[in-house]
């Protein structure tokens, strides 16, 4: 092909037509132009198809990680509503019952020392952000979704902080107060020579109630957190699905 061309133009200059040659060669740059500018779009156009599809499979990782998260939440606010109706219990039979009994008292008092906590799936989250892939996802509104719900929604769950902060003191004074006892070794498994347990002594500790009171409080802040997050998470996991939705129309 380019021996035809050379030849063309050699023609014309032998010619000596000189007006010509430049005519053809100027039509000659042009096309090479235009040939380099489609070889750019076609590389371009390649490049934007891997991008979508690297940003659909981000997409749908993103979306079972927010699927993963809503079923941890729900799992949560479940035991904790169990928790909340336990102390409740123990809470009225304390208030109205002289003769609580010692076997319900401890059943109430096993899980006592316990907290849920909610822990994100963040894998595809990070890895987008490390990669940079985050930046493949269009629609600035649903990357700003995103980015709120990883970087600004998860850390409102104030109650739990509250609980890696005081886990340990709380366990520390409740142990303090209970497991000294030979009832309570039986419940865990463990027979020992402890004194005999008081639950009229123990119930009427203010340290004891307090407890109750400060766990009522702090498992009921985690299920309202985790209610409000979890909308977030489902509008979100909305948001990802109808942008899916699209690009497959």
């Amino acid at each position: 092909m380019i021996k035809f061309f050379r030849k063309i133009r050699q023609g014309l200059l032998a010619e000596n037509k000189f007006t010509k040659y430049l005519a053809y060669a100027l039509g000659e740059i042009i096309l090479v132009v235009i040939g380099i500018l489609i070889a750019l779009q076609l590389h371009n156009w390649s490049d934007y198809k891997k991008e979508r599809i690297a940003e659909t499979k981000l997409l749908q990782n993103l979306l079972e990680d927010l699927n993963r998260d809503s079923v941890v939440f729900d799992v949560n606010i479940q035991n904790n509503r169990f928790h909340i109706a336990v102390l409740d219990t123990m809470l009225h039979e304390i208030s109205f019952n002289p003769d609580y009994n010692i076997m319900d008292f401890l059943r109430h008092n096993k899980a006592f020392p316990f907290f849920g906590k909610f822990l994100a799936t963040k894998g595809s989250y990070v890895e987008s952000l490390s990669s940079g892939k985050l930046s493949l996802i269009l629609s600035d509104s649903l990357r700003k979704e995103i980015l709120a719900y990883y970087e600004v929604d998860l850390h409102t769950l104030g109650a739990d902080k509250i609980v890696d902060y005081d886990m340990n003191v709380f366990r520390t004074e409740w142990n303090d107060l209970i497991s000294h006892s030979q009832e309570y070794g039986l419940v865990m498994g463990v027979a020992t020579n402890f004194p005999n347990m008081s639950v009229k002594e123990i119930t009427s500790d203010p340290r004891y109630r307090k407890l109750l009171m400060q766990k009522r409080g702090v498992v009921g802040a985690q299920i309202e957190g985790w209610q409000r997050v979890k909308a977030i998470n489902a509008h979100l996991r909305h948001s990802i699905e109808s942008e899916l939705k699209r690009r497959k129309n």
